[in-house]
């Protein structure tokens, strides 16, 4: 088997320059149709506020507070093109974010548990940055 794949294997453009086509690609044809390659979405679309009916019950948050477009910047790959989506819960209305979440009531955002950081982080309402990219910003110029 490995012997069949070895033609086809070695003959790849390297991931990168198949990336970057892909991304030309995305761009090119996708972007007016409302189609990006990496959607950004809230973690999970079942409301996690442990007080509110609608989480005990699993119902799937369909009120989409918010879609719209945004770029993200990336160390490797330049600028990317993206589309956010925001869900809000019926029964609680918190707003759920890709990387946080806030209630109706409040402006404070409640970052997602975890050990790992988010892959992108939101850098104002329209611009993400990847956490590479961040990271070695401030290493450069400070925290």
């Amino acid at each position: 088997m490995c012997r069949g794949l070895r033609d086809l294997i070695w003959s790849l453009a390297p991931l990168e320059e198949r990336e970057r086509g892909r991304d030309e690609k995305y761009a090119e044809h996708g972007w007016d149709k409302g189609i990006c390659k990496t959607p950004l979405y809230p973690p999970s679309i079942t409301c996690t506020n442990s007080q509110c009916g609608h989480a005990n019950k699993g119902v799937e948050m369909r009120d989409y507070d918010k879609m719209g477009r945004a770029i993200i910047l990336t160390l490797n790959g330049g600028v990317k093109f993206t589309k956010v989506v925001n869900l809000t819960c019926a029964g609680c209305r918190r707003s759920y974010r890709h990387n946080y979440y806030v209630h109706s009531d409040s402006k404070t955002r409640t970052y997602y548990p975890g050990p790992n950081l988010p892959q992108y982080i939101q850098l104002d309402e329209h611009h993400y940055a990847e956490t590479e990219l961040y990271l070695c910003d401030k290493l450069c110029h400070g925290f």
